[in-house]
């Protein structure tokens, strides 16, 4: 006489008992891979076999059945499930031809959080509409800038614009650079705010980064063997006009807007970072400015080391930042300088400008934007999505990167690389 333990089978000739206990197994997700045992203990000495109606059952699930060829007492089911809801089956123990214990299993799956999220569109006669998706891509004899934005899982469940924006700068003289803005969920029109903010500054540093030829050649070549009070305070009185005249040509061009459709300022906040950069003997001068969140980093990694241009503006709550529309930011002159950084650095891998759709996920703290290991991780990640080997067009890749997974945030996505030409 011999025992077997098996699931559910068709048609069974006599009354099956009533199931001796429910077991909850771990719960699975679909699309992700899984593995869990049952315990056979009670069980041996009986071989599993597997019906054909168990073993569909779990195929129809995307998952299989064996026994543990090292631990007769586990039964292991694993696989990556394809569908989700409860699901229950029994583990039988047969005696004489007759099943004579019976255990019922229950394998929750859950969906995959990612199907969960809509995709809707915006209102089509809103004002000020915007594309999902944006991105570009330039080039100057030394530099590269790959740019580009998305709007984010949440603004597409809710139906809402793409509140990010950004721009690139380009001169005859040998400036490149980038702004990045992100538009305060909150408020009714930040999406033109942005838009508006990124522009402006690109277009006001377009004419004004080429007159500063005169002077700064002999603070770069200062900067570069260390950097002291005085030539950071001669570097800011330098850039003032340049880098905070932008920010606040910016803020008039929303204030212009604003008053315009005769609606309050505050309804087109967005965040400002900017960074410029250029080739000299010394090395790549840099020169950044930001207000609020995201991040503006220059990651070394011949020497594995980061710097952080900016210092993201963090409110007394979670999601609160300071923006280029407030008064009181624009209009404070001393304020307005501490928000300049200058490096010139040899050879630098990437000078990197983004939001906060993606500082926060990839960093997780404004500490971590400080550490050059997240920046050598985060730079081997993007030079593998953004390689030549994957597509002629390395913004769309970065497009396509900028659709990762990251639970929780959501949020829209912003990156401009600029990055030495090879």
């Amino acid at each position: 006489m011999s025992d077997s333990i098996h699931g559910p089978a068709s048609d069974s000739p006599t009354p099956l008992p009533t199931p001796t206990e429910t077991v909850r197994l771990a719960n699975a997700t679909v699309g992700k891979p899984f593995e869990t045992t049952v315990d056979l203990s009670e069980y041996r000495g009986a071989p599993f076999h597997e019906e054909a109606s168990f073993h569909d059952w779990l195929t129809s699930l995307g998952l299989s059945a064996r026994v543990d060829a090292e631990n007769p007492d586990a039964l292991v089911i694993a696989g990556t499930p394809t569908a989700d809801g409860e699901h229950f089956f029994f583990l039988d123990l047969e005696s004489g031809g007759k099943v004579v214990r019976r255990r019922e299993l229950l394998l929750t799956i859950n969906p995959d959080p990612r199907s969960l999220w809509k995709e809707l569109e915006p209102d089509p006669k809103a004002p000020y509409q915007k594309a999902h998706t944006d991105t570009q891509f330039i080039t100057n004899e030394e530099f590269a800038v790959i740019s580009a934005s998305r709007r984010g899982r949440s603004h597409a469940h809710a139906g809402s614009f793409r509140e990010d924006d950004f721009s690139t700068i380009q001169t005859e003289d040998g400036w490149i650079g980038a702004v990045v803005s992100d538009g305060a969920g909150s408020c009714a029109f930040s999406r033109e705010g942005s838009k508006l903010a990124c522009r402006t500054t690109a277009t006001f540093l377009s004419t004004s980064l080429p007159g500063l030829e005169e002077r700064l050649p002999a603070l770069v070549a200062g900067l570069a063997t260390g950097e002291n009070e005085e030539t950071v305070n001669s570097l800011r009185g330098l850039f003032y006009p340049v880098l905070a005249g932008a920010a606040f040509a910016a803020f008039k061009r929303i204030e212009q807007e604003a008053t315009a459709i005769d609606k309050p300022l505050r309804e087109f906040s967005a965040t400002l970072l900017v960074a410029v950069a250029k080739r000299f003997p010394e090395g790549v001068f840099v020169a950044a400015f930001g207000i609020g969140d995201g991040a503006i980093g220059l990651y070394d990694d011949s020497r594995n080391e980061v710097h952080l241009l900016n210092t993201p503006d963090g409110g007394e709550f979670s999601g609160q930042t300071r923006f280029l529309t407030m008064r009181e930011v624009i209009g404070d002159g001393g304020e307005m300088a501490k928000r300049m950084a200058f490096r010139v650095v040899d050879n630098p891998a990437m000078l990197a400008l983004m939001t906060d759709g993606i500082s926060d996920p990839k960093f997780g703290t404004d500490r971590n934007l400080h550490s050059a290991e997240k920046w050598k991780d985060f730079y081997g990640e993007l030079s593998e999505a953004i390689s030549s080997e994957n597509s002629n067009d390395p913004a769309l890749k970065l497009l396509e990167w900028l659709n990762f997974w990251s639970p929780g945030e959501h949020d829209d996505r912003t990156l401009a690389l600029i990055l030495p030409v090879a």
